[in-house]
């Protein structure tokens, strides 16, 4: 258990994407002057999440100071490939994409309450990379990347956390962070 009788699970932000809509690798691109990576990887931090490392195998993670778990190199390259490298950091880990700029430890406390896997549920739908993954699953997601089924179809079976809808508003394109940067200077100046 951690601060405050919460369990502590590892905390894994998943940063192995291609980021070709944003043309360089989200996880570096800077919101506010910090990496997207480490905005996700504060909001782990001060929920209590432990270790928390970054996933993936693109250039220049290291560069963030926290420790990388590289995606398995014996599978094709998708959305499930950093949840399954994350499922080697112990009985569950909590997973999320690093271009969540808007995670906040509440959300993240949300998502590790109920104790056992759990998905983020946010704007009407299921956020499967975003939520706690038992590593007993992970014969399971190797499978699924094999035969190329989605995350979606991959990730079930876990209770379902509301989560604001602002926490899984992910950036995908240089406009879209320029969209954020614009909403974020607005409500500061909002007396």
């Amino acid at each position: 258990m951690g601060r405050k009788g919460r369990r502590v699970i590892p905390g894994a932000v998943l940063a192995g994407g291609r980021s070709a809509r944003m043309g360089r690798t989200k996880a570096l691109v800077e919101f506010d002057g910090v990496p997207l990576a480490m905005l996700v990887a504060r909001a782990l931090l001060d929920a209590g999440c432990s270790p928390v490392v970054l996933v993936g195998n693109v250039a220049g993670l290291s560069q963030l100071g926290l420790p990388v778990v590289r995606d398995p190199d014996d599978l094709p390259r998708h959305p499930l490939t950093g949840v399954l490298a994350a499922c080697s950091l112990g009985r569950q880990v909590l997973t999320a994409p690093c271009d969540l700029p808007g995670l906040t430890v509440e959300d993240v406390r949300a998502l590790l309450a109920p104790g056992e896997p759990a998905e983020a549920f946010s704007r009407g739908r299921r956020q499967p990379l975003l939520g706690v993954v038992s590593a007993a699953s992970a014969a399971l997601l190797r499978d699924a990347i094999r035969a190329e089924r989605s995350a979606l179809d991959a990730l079930v079976g876990r209770q379902r956390v509301r989560i604001a809808d602002r926490a899984c508003v992910n950036i995908n394109t240089p406009s879209e962070l320029a969209m954020l940067a614009i909403q974020e200077a607005r409500r500061h100046e909002e007396p």
